[in-house]
């Protein structure tokens, strides 16, 4: 409460930040009333009132339209509209830094692996048709200060700021979007980068579970209702699992290849949790990582800079960091 009472400079740029999102959402919710002749509560429609009218509707099959017309299977109770707003924020915040923290890590195997940036490389020529030609700034602009409104938030260099913006499109030659089952049809090496990276450096090192009864693991007895920590990278990179746990190779992720995953592996791999907690944006959140790294390296070759620690440094909060940042070098593949 302090903080948000005299905030300092970072303070009031993530107050506004966060007024921004919350006041987007409420005028949202309002289109959706008054598309929908919903009336919510009197303290909902008050705080809705002030918000600013929006200038399109809810897609019925969006994110937000799914929460709108959700109900609980059992009451058919829905969720207040401050419950949506905060889901919002968790979906925008979690689907943002997560992703993005994949990208820079990817990203950085594919410049201390050469060979493996090849590959992939090769594998994106190979499926050029696939792809429509990147719409918005030139790339030199995208990826030195570019409009942040165009890109996937992908930052490289010290943090500073600059490398943001990288424009994502892709169409099949229909027109149509590029599926999740496409992507992975025409371009699993690519699939197996992004998947390798996230075992390696896992956005989210770690996950909390809480049993609600008393359960044996392994001969040790935890009581219901106890916190347990469940180490996810520590599962990822355990070398009584994985051989050569450490060393970076997509090829654990490939259906039939020798060095794909054994069942002991499939068990601990858990970049997004397992079970009924599950992360539900997993699936977009690995179509949108693999989109971005196929435009990527249609178009840029990557390479460690001399500042770069190798191997990384990494910090874990909420999400998993490098320290100081990402140092690569970007060179136009044109």
């Amino acid at each position: 409460k302090l903080a948000c009472t005299f905030p300092d400079a970072g303070q009031r740029v993530t107050l506004h930040s966060r007024q921004v999102i919350q006041d987007t959402a409420r005028a949202l919710i309002q289109a959706w009333q008054q598309d929908h002749e919903e009336k919510g509560p009197a303290t909902e429609a008050a705080a809705l009132a002030s918000a600013p009218k929006p200038a399109s509707r809810i897609n019925e099959k969006s994110f937000l339209g799914q929460l709108l017309r959700g109900e609980d299977l059992t009451t058919g109770t829905k969720l207040s509209h401050d419950q949506i707003i905060g889901q919002v924020f968790t979906f925008l915040l979690a689907g943002y830094e997560t992703t993005a923290t994949a990208l820079t890590f990817a990203l950085y195997l594919l410049a201390a692996n050469p060979e493996a940036q090849r590959k992939l490389q090769a594998e994106v020529d190979g499926q050029a048709h696939l792809l429509a030609p990147p719409k918005g700034p030139p790339a030199a602009q995208q990826l030195n200060g570019g409009d942040h409104k165009q890109g996937n938030g992908i930052k490289l260099g010290n943090g500073a700021g600059q490398g943001n913006g990288v424009h994502l499109e892709a169409r099949v030659m229909s027109g149509g979007a590029l599926t999740a089952e496409e992507l992975a049809r025409s371009f699993p090496y690519t699939c197996a980068v992004v998947d390798e990276a996230l075992r390696l450096y896992p956005p989210g090192a770690s996950a909390v579970r809480l049993p609600p009864d008393t359960i044996d693991v392994l001969g040790y007895k935890i009581p219901a209702d106890t916190f347990v920590y469940l180490p996810i990278h520590t599962f990822q990179n355990d070398s009584n699992i994985w051989p050569d746990a450490r060393e970076f190779k997509p090829e654990r992720h490939l259906a039939g290849h020798p060095d794909a995953m054994d069942a002991a592996a499939k068990a601990n791999y858990m970049p997004f949790g397992h079970g009924a907690r599950w992360c539900p944006g997993s699936r977009f959140a690995l179509q949108e990582a693999r989109l971005t790294l196929v435009r990527l390296a249609s178009r840029f070759t990557f390479t460690l800079a001399p500042t770069q620690d190798h191997p990384v440094r990494v910090r874990t909060g909420i999400t998993v960091a490098p320290i100081g940042g990402m140092h690569l070098r970007v060179q136009d593949r044109s």
